[in-house]
């Protein structure tokens, strides 16, 4: 039978008119009058072929054909209330499966342990799976492979950065990721953009090339620098920085979490914060169980980053920005 014509409240009535054998007490617990609940008897009996209910002397019966669907009427209600009920509250002590988080290396290095305490301190079953961030990072979170992603919005950054559209994705801001010049204690601390531009510098580059954003940013106010070293990764630069006399323009987030011995100052060029974002595919915005890791993670993370800007570590140097060193 096609459902589409089909007023499903029917079966409201057909399960209360099977139940009482009555017109008046069916009508009575559904809330309609005697008259409506006639109207929709007949329609019943017209879309099954059946009478349902006879008259039998000074009573009603139904008939064999209203008995069979007694116990069909039955399931297909419970059916019904089944897909229409709230799902169930979420009890995080009792949770079991995975939790996917797409993380770039330098995002498993500063944040991965603070998220898996702060999961397992209220969810200790749940299994945690880290996936490192890649150009297929967008499909899997489409498919439903990664539940969460923590990423850089490089919308504000030149071509360069390979900025990435989040819009199909729900993004929830962070913090803001703040670049600062690093280098080892033993290395001279640039006193302005000259310095800056006259030292050697390591770079991330994941293609290995020998340019990064940083120098279309000095590109566009006539100043160019020389990249001495690129690597693929940010943790990997601040140990070469550590151990050698090269300078690199970092996020303060992996300097601070290295375990190298790194010194910061600030940037003698204009480059814009980037926010952080928490990123998810829309479908799991109202599930319960992704909700609460969600919050879990946001939790976390925010810790540490309140840790980290309350860390003492003021810029090294007294670094002369491009517009006073005129």
């Amino acid at each position: 039978m096609d459902l589409r014509g089909v007023d499903l409240n029917l079966l409201l009535a057909l399960d209360r008119l099977l139940a009482r054998e009555s017109v008046t007490e069916a009508a009575r617990e559904l809330g309609l009058t005697q008259p409506a609940m006639s109207r929709s008897l007949q329609r019943l009996r017209l879309l099954l072929g059946d009478p349902l209910l006879v008259r039998v002397g000074r009573g009603v019966e139904v008939t064999e054909r209203g008995r069979a669907l007694r116990g069909p009427v039955e399931d297909a209600l419970a059916a019904a209330r089944r897909v229409l009920e709230p799902p169930p509250e979420f009890d995080p002590l009792s949770a079991r499966g995975e939790l996917v988080i797409g993380l770039s290396e330098e995002g498993q290095l500063t944040l991965a342990d603070s998220i898996v305490r702060a999961v397992w301190a209220v969810a200790p079953n749940i299994d945690l799976r880290v996936r490192a961030l890649s150009m297929q990072s967008l499909e899997e979170g489409r498919r439903g492979v990664l539940d969460l992603a923590i990423a850089p919005d490089l919308s504000g950054l030149p071509g360069r950065a390979g900025a990435v559209d989040f819009s199909e994705l729900v993004a929830r801001p962070l913090y803001m990721r703040r670049f600062v010049v690093a280098r080892a204690p033993e290395t001279a601390c640039p006193a302005d953009l000259n310095d800056y531009c006259d030292a050697h510098h390591a770079i991330v580059s994941f293609e290995g090339g020998g340019l990064g954003f940083v120098d279309d940013l000095l590109a566009a106010i006539g100043r160019r620098r020389r990249v001495a070293a690129s690597l693929s990764s940010f943790p990997a630069v601040a140990r070469l920085v550590s151990r050698s006399s090269l300078l690199a323009t970092l996020p303060e987030d992996v300097v601070r979490a290295m375990g190298d011995p790194l010194l910061i100052s600030e940037l003698p060029f204009d480059l814009p914060q980037l926010p952080m974002l928490l990123l998810w595919h829309p479908r799991f915005s109202p599930d319960a169980r992704h909700r609460f890791l969600r919050e879990r993670v946001t939790r976390a993370v925010r810790s540490v980053v309140g840790a980290w800007e309350g860390a003492t570590g003021a810029p090294s140097c007294g670094i002369q920005r491009r517009e006073e060193a005129g």
